[in-house]
Parts: C-alpha cells; sequence; structure tokens
C-alpha cells in the first residue's frame, strides 16, 4: 500500500512558507521604485566586509560568547550593525509547547542580548507574536518618546524543540540630550 500525502501537511507548510516570507519581505516590497528613472545600483554583500564587520562588531562577538554554537550573520553595510543572525541555536532546556512558554524565552533572549540592538532597551516595545509551524515568532518595535522609530525593530524566532533559531533586528541608537521638541540654535 502506497503512503497517501496528506493534503493538510502540504497546506500547514506552504502557508507556513507564506508568512515565513513575507516577514522578510514586506519592507523591500514597500521600498520598490515608485517612479520611472534611473535605479540606485543595489550591491550583493561583500563577503570580505561582512566578515570584518562581523569581527569588529562588538555586540556580535559578545552574542557569540554568550549563545555558542555556530552562526552567521548578515550585516547591515551603512550601520555595520547586524540585521540577520541565525545558526545552530541557542539551546533553551526543553521543548516550547506555547506561545506563552516562548514569550517567557524571548524575553530572556530580548535582555541577555542587549549588544545587538542598537538602541537602549527601554526604546522597545512588544509588537506582536504569531505561531507559524513549529516556530513561535515574536516581534519588538522601536519607539522614541511614543513615536514609532522607522526601522527599528527586533524579531526573535523560537523553534518548538527548543532553540532560538533566528534572530534579526534593526535599531537606532539616540545621543544622550536627543530631544523631538524643536529648538532653535
Amino acid at each position: 500500500m502506497r503512503p497517501r500525502f496528506h493534503v493538510c501537511s502540504f497546506v500547514k507548510i506552504w502557508i507556513t512558507a507564506v508568512i515565513f516570507i513575507s516577514t522578510f519581505t514586506s519592507g523591500f516590497i514597500a521600498s520598490g521604485q515608485a517612479t520611472p528613472g534611473p535605479r540606485r545600483q543595489e550591491s550583493a554583500a561583500d563577503v570580505a566586509n561582512q566578515r570584518r564587520l562581523a569581527a569588529f562588531h562588538a555586540g556580535y562577538q559578545s552574542f557569540l560568547t554568550k549563545a555558542g554554537g555556530s552562526w552567521t550573520a548578515q550585516f547591515d553595510e551603512d550601520t555595520g550593525a547586524p540585521t540577520l543572525i541565525f545558526g545552530s541555536g541557542i539551546p533553551l532546556g526543553g521543548p516550547v509547547r506555547s506561545i506563552a512558554e516562548g514569550r517567557n524565552a524571548a524575553r530572556s533572549v530580548f535582555d541577555t542580548y542587549h549588544e545587538l540592538w542598537g538602541s537602549e532597551l527601554k526604546y522597545f516595545v512588544p509588537d506582536g507574536e504569531a505561531e507559524t509551524g513549529p516556530l513561535f515568532i515574536y516581534n519588538w518595535k522601536q519607539q522614541f518618546d511614543g513615536l514609532d522609530v522607522r526601522g527599528g525593530r527586533i524579531q526573535i524566532q523560537i523553534h518548538r524543540a527548543g532553540r532560538v533559531s533566528a534572530i534579526m533586528a534593526t535599531g537606532v541608537g539616540f545621543p544622550a540630550p536627543f530631544s523631538r521638541t524643536p529648538a532653535m540654535p
């Protein structure tokens, strides 16, 4: 007897893939060119530059020391900050069975690896969570004085098996005397 292909399994995999891809591409779609004319030249990530950024980013080096394992990072070449970190995973001590259990683990990762975020923890607020396939996804957005900071986001992905599988982050640092109140020099 031949094993039957389960349509339900295929649909779950397809939905997971769509959500996963849309999470990463939403910023790229929104940044598409709306007017005709020459496009800005987007260069592919320079491998040597990525390695250099990884070697000299203190927060990423601290993360590697604390987390252990094998990790790969993609850095924003303009800011020098890591935007995507994935690898062997940070073990959480056992399977994660619910979104609430995962939330506690994500918060712990958020607090432990604060050097990666590019800004103080107080500027990030929870901004949603989702369960998709074997992943629990937790998001934070960056705010300053009640206003959302464009591009300031953190996402921590936790696998049901009990490990952090990926971290995505972009944050904007603010100088100490920064204020959004206009003033004349």
